[in-house]
């Protein structure tokens, strides 16, 4: 996947790293670094004062990085030139402007703007959290068919090998809200937060994210969640429930 459309400021080659502790160790041990490298087949680079990683996911090959944008977008773009990308599908690095992102990479598409936010310490209890209880996989067609009322645009899925446990709430016995606990690699990973049109404004979406968050510190070091900057809302929450941690992020696919 070679791809020449930019500037090229340092010509030094990027370094392979040995294995996920060395990319841990070059990272400072990030959260984002430690979630997102859960499988074995990771590798890792070191260039530009950044760091990136490609990981293999079941929907496909990603290139993640930490480190200063621009330096960060420039050694991902080194390792297309070097062919290391054929396969990658997604690239993940730190908040970059699109426009130089595309200069840099041959993306396809729209790319996101997200916050990638931690947490150390448990959120304080929150009114609704009595309503809050763990689902089954009795329940997996009403989570399906919630998350295609409320929130169709997340990839979390019931069935998602990665999902450790699903939580929800139910009103008069359906089901209204829900949840997904991702955590792997000692890092707690919150997702799909949904809650139908109709039951919004009772605080449900604080009462499952303070419950999710609360038992998963209970067997790892942090939490994190990931939010569109345009979610301004659910980015408020966020905060007040204590995860003020960031790493802003943009992501894109790749040209294959």
């Amino acid at each position: 996947m070679g791809y020449r459309g930019r500037v090229r400021r340092d010509t030094t080659p990027p370094t392979t790293l040995t294995g996920r502790d060395q990319l841990l160790a070059a990272t400072g041990d990030h959260p984002f670094a430690r979630l997102t490298t859960a499988g074995q087949d990771v590798r890792p680079f070191r260039g530009h004062g950044a760091v990136a990683w490609i990981a293999r996911r079941s929907r496909g090959s990603v290139i993640a990085a930490v480190g200063d944008p621009d330096d960060a977008a420039r050694l991902v773009a080194d390792l297309a030139d070097r062919g290391e990308l054929s396969e990658v599908r997604r690239v993940n690095v730190p908040r970059i402007d699109h426009a130089t992102l595309t200069t840099r990479l041959p993306v396809t598409g729209h790319a996101d703007d997200w916050d990638f936010r931690w947490t150390r310490i448990p959120p304080s209890t929150q009114p609704a959290q009595q309503r809050v209880r763990r689902l089954g996989d009795a329940d997996f067609l009403e989570i399906e068919a919630l998350l295609e009322r409320a929130f169709p645009g997340t990839s979390t899925r019931p069935g998602d090998p990665d999902v450790r446990r699903w939580y929800g709430v139910r009103d008069d016995g359906r089901l209204v809200a829900c949840g997904a606990d991702r955590s792997r690699n000692g890092v707690g990973s919150i997702s799909a937060i949904a809650v139908d049109r109709h039951a919004r404004g009772q605080g449900l979406g604080a009462a499952l994210t303070a419950t999710m968050a609360q038992e998963i510190l209970t067997d790892c070091e942090v939490v994190s969640l990931g939010v569109l900057t345009d979610n301004h809302r659910a980015d408020r929450l966020y905060r007040r429930l204590g995860f003020t941690d960031v790493s802003s992020r943009t992501s894109a696919s790749l040209a294959g």
